[in-house]
């Protein structure tokens, strides 16, 4: 397994809202967008990453209950935060936590930050965006072309932080040798759509570069949000590149 994992802020925004993470104790990558005013979206994401690794940390044994038990633990974290800081009032984060088992994922996800399985033939969205624009298109209220560009895009239904207690979706994915786990913020897939995505995978075919090369090309886009991305590729021995 190769792994790289980058942010960056892009052109527009000041802040880095997005926090992005590997934990070696448990092999999870994380990944996690942050919203608020001033700078409660960088709080609410690391704050949220950070209180689920800690509860993690503390467990004997590690499965996807624990995972679930750990999201509730740091939901409670940033909920908490926010009700006593008034700069911090009404903050939450997406967040998107893959645990890596030999080559089964197993992914706890809330929000619109997305897990993607991408082989030499396909580009697969494992998981769901908690968007306003999506439960629409499920209740065939609008196409899918209307999905692109509609005005509330951004609406999430469903965020880590905001409510007292939180309800994730999980999967759980088997990945071939040479495809790739790729995690990434909304800063990368409002501006390349999913082909060009698989295009750009499948050509430089390692993590370091496809990261690295995914983040210019929305930065040549108009970069006008933060951009952050998590790429894995499995079928190779265990191999750090960040």
């Amino acid at each position: 397994m190769q792994y790289f994992l980058e942010t960056d802020s892009g052109l527009v925004r000041k802040n880095n809202e997005d926090y992005i993470f590997f934990d070696e104790l448990h092999n999870i990558f994380i990944i996690a967008d942050g919203m608020g005013g001033h700078n409660a979206g960088e709080v609410a994401s690391k704050m949220a990453v950070q209180s689920f690794v800690e509860f993690l940390n503390k467990l004997e044994k590690f499965n996807v209950i624990e995972m679930l038990n750990a999201i509730s633990y740091c939901n409670t974290s940033v909920y908490k935060a926010s009700l006593k800081n008034k700069s911090y009032k009404g903050m939450g984060t997406t967040f998107t936590a893959c645990h890596v088992d030999e080559n089964i994922v197993n992914i706890i996800h809330i929000g619109d930050t997305r897990a993607y399985k991408i082989t030499k033939e396909s580009i697969i969205q494992i998981t769901e965006d908690h968007t306003l624009v999506q439960e629409l298109f499920k209740q065939k209220k609008i196409t899918e072309k209307e999905m692109i560009n509609h005005p509330n895009s951004h609406i999430l239904f469903k965020a880590l932080g905001t409510k007292n207690s939180i309800f994730p979706s999980v999967y759980s994915e088997k990945f071939e040798e040479d495809s790739f786990l790729l995690m990434t913020s909304d800063g990368l897939t409002d501006l390349i759509n999913d082909e060009e995505i698989r295009e750009i995978v499948n050509k430089i075919d390692v993590p370091q570069s496809i990261v690295e090369n995914l983040i210019a090309t929305a930065i040549e886009k108009g970069g006008n949000d933060n951009i952050s991305i998590i790429c894995v590729k499995f079928g190779q021995e265990k191999e750090s590149l960040k």
